[in-house]
């Protein structure tokens, strides 16, 4: 992208070099997702408020924003500002199951047991990455829902940390959404040499609460303007 005020990466998955091979991995999409982000920010006022606020715009305070097309998450987005992994929530179909494991076998953390039923999967610690539904060779398994998982706050450089995950699964409307709301959160307490991941809270509930727009409104940034954030800097 060619805005200096935030940098995107798509895993290859969802960015394919037309002379490599397609990633076996990716889930299906509708594309055209790191273009609605882009516009999201734009429209949130992000690239026009940071370039107001810093005259000279350094790589690390870019909104960092990374799209991984399946749980395997090749770019990244567990350390990113905003990152999301394309997932799925496999629907069962037991009258077509055949009990041939196929399934169960395909899963790469074990969290599918065959019962009289059908293909039971632990859904708490599903991934949604969809090889149990692409293995069963009878379709009693589906990639039924499919949307994007979000996690926010993540970042490397000197002290790390690993962005913190909503939960639920989220549609491309949704997920533009809240990364609007993740640029208007930041605007409204940003102070130079500041990162986004030291302001927001690591629960996933009160992370969710702000990303839906659930918490309450931000307070105003005390008046001063950008030199004045600055020497609060200094002395912090």
């Amino acid at each position: 992208m060619p805005d200096s005020t935030f940098r995107l990466t798509a895993c290859r998955g969802l960015d394919p070099a037309p002379e490599k091979r397609p990633c076996p991995h990716v889930l299906p999409h509708d594309g055209g997702m790191a273009d609605s982000l882009a516009a999201a920010l734009a429209e949130a006022g992000w690239p026009a408020f940071l370039a107001a606020t810093e005259p000279s715009i350094r790589r690390h305070q870019a909104i960092k924003l990374v799209l991984a097309g399946c749980p395997n998450a090749c770019a990244g987005p567990q350390v990113a500002d905003f990152g999301l992994i394309r997932a799925c929530r496999p629907a069962r179909e037991p009258d077509r199951c055949t009990g041939c494991g196929a399934c169960a076998a395909a899963c790469p953390e074990r969290l599918i047991t065959l019962a009289p039923e059908g293909p039971v999967i632990d859904r708490k610690q599903c991934l949604g990455c969809g090889l149990c539904a692409r293995a069963c060779p009878h379709e009693a398994l589906t990639l039924d829902r499919l949307g994007w998982r979000i996690m926010a706050g993540g970042r490397l450089g000197r002290r790390p940390a690993l962005a913190v995950e909503l939960p639920g699964l989220f549609s491309d409307a949704e997920a533009v959404a809240c990364l609007a709301r993740l640029a208007a959160f930041f605007m409204a307490r940003f102070r130079p040499g500041q990162r986004l991941s030291a302001l927001l809270p690591r629960d996933p509930a009160a992370l969710s609460a702000i990303l839906r727009g659930q918490a309450a409104a931000p307070a105003p940034r005390p008046s001063g303007g950008p030199s004045h954030g600055r020497r609060t800097a200094r002395r912090a």
